[in-house]
């Protein structure tokens, strides 16, 4: 297997996007103990390289797209195998290996197998860029997306290469098939920078001078938090709502906040309490209005040998204004039939997409076969319902199965 900790299916096999926990980043602590109230962290920030300027280059239009494809209904599951898009009963045939997509305004954007970039609306399919190769000697990187977008908009994102060899952050929009390229010239690697969100037509990104919001048009940007801030950047935006990570003073809490500002942010919720520590999942989302803010928490305690097991897996929902908190009913105990359940998309502002998986999950183990399925669940109520049972995926077979989630699976 790879780097990255216990996959759904084995990396070498085309690992599934649904990953559980990092628990091989919580046994490197090695002998330091993990007392309770200390923050279980599964992610490490990545190294980043300083944002010289804000120019934007207007690369024009792309070539021609493809024939005209369905796409389906905004508020159907998704999910891709191979090169085809799911999109609840219907089927979007890319041409492609889908190895990382994303859901948009006009439809979907996608990045294959030789990190190409691909637009994919009604009009059809077209390649719109490259992306710079992600780094694979790093844990941590495999929680970073490799493409964002504006559910509700048109524009895309990702660290592209252009020339080849050159980072730069790229924004496309589907509306017109502008390309538009905003240079990062001091950057070495594709760990150095990420683009991390886009909410209409701002985009967010972080250097190693600090988190930095982004008019997407004109290239103006604004620091939102500098690197030596305890500020780890943005992990959802919508409608002018944040969310994101913070770590506490003394390095103890790392809590979740959301709200729109850095400084009057409502703290949502933070890893490790008096009874047991907690690990927040890396993928925060926020509703399209950005009054609902989901996300998987696992509850683990230590074992003897110094590692970690399951106890329990949550999926978590917090409203941004007043703080009221819903646990959907996909709640699952461990041990027996491990499992593992993440928010991946919200549908609408009161429907979230959540993908649970099921098999043999635990620590030290490396599953033969994963049970995936897709709920729809609502809020305020928490109800949850099946929306499509995807069967069994054997890790022994190179089946891809992803999300809408941007990460990808590598």
């Amino acid at each position: 297997m790879s780097k990255y900790v216990r996959t759904l299916l084995h990396e070498q096999a085309a690992s599934v996007a649904l990953r559980p926990p990092d628990f091989q980043a919580v046994r490197r602590a090695g002998d330091r103990r993990i007392r309770v109230r200390r923050a279980v962290s599964a992610l490490a920030v990545a190294a980043a390289v300083a944002l010289i300027g804000g120019t934007v280059v207007v690369l024009g239009r792309t070539s021609e797209p493809a024939p005209v494809l369905s796409l389906g209904r905004s508020d159907d599951v998704t999910w891709a195998t191979g090169s085809t898009i799911h999109v609840g009963a219907e089927t979007v045939d890319v041409g492609h290996t889908v190895w990382a997509y994303v859901r948009t305004g006009a439809g979907f954007a996608t990045i294959d197998a030789a990190h190409d970039v691909y637009s994919v609306t009604a009009e059809g399919v077209t390649r719109i860029g490259h992306m710079a190769p992600p780094p694979v000697d790093s844990d941590e990187a495999h929680d970073e997306p490799r493409i964002v977008a504006d559910p509700r908009g048109t524009l895309v994102g990702w660290v592209g290469e252009d020339p080849p060899g050159t980072l730069t952050l790229q924004t496309y929009d589907q509306a017109n098939g502008e390309l538009r390229s905003y240079p990062v010239p001091a950057a070495t690697s594709a760990k150095d920078v990420v683009y991390s969100a886009i909410d209409g037509r701002k985009g967010y990104w972080r250097t190693p001078l600090g988190v930095y919001e982004v008019d997407l048009d004109s290239g103006d940007e604004r620091l939102l938090a500098s690197s030596s801030s305890n500020f780890r950047g943005i992990s959802s935006a919508a409608h002018g709502v944040l969310a994101f990570r913070r770590i506490s003073p003394d390095g103890e809490v790392d809590a979740i906040f959301a709200g729109r500002s850095i400084d009057n942010a409502k703290e949502m919720v933070r890893q490790g309490d008096d009874d047991y520590l907690t690990l927040v999942f890396p993928l925060i989302r926020l509703s399209p209005t950005g009054a609902w803010l989901s996300l998987s928490l696992h509850h683990l305690e230590e074992i003897a040998d110094g590692g970690f097991r399951v106890t329990r897996t949550t999926v978590d929902v917090y409203h941004t204004s007043t703080g009221e908190h819903v646990t959907l009913d996909v709640t699952l105990d461990m041990p027996g039939d491990q499992a593992t359940a993440i928010p991946v998309v919200w549908l609408d502002d009161v429907t979230v997409q959540v993908a649970v998986a099921t098999g043999d999950l635990l620590l030290n183990s490396q599953p033969s076969s994963v049970n995936a399925a897709l709920y729809r669940c609502t809020v305020p109520n928490g109800s949850c319902r099946l929306a499509a049972d995807l069967g069994a995926f054997d890790t022994g077979v190179p089946v891809l199965l992803v999300m809408p989630d941007g990460r990808g699976a590598l």
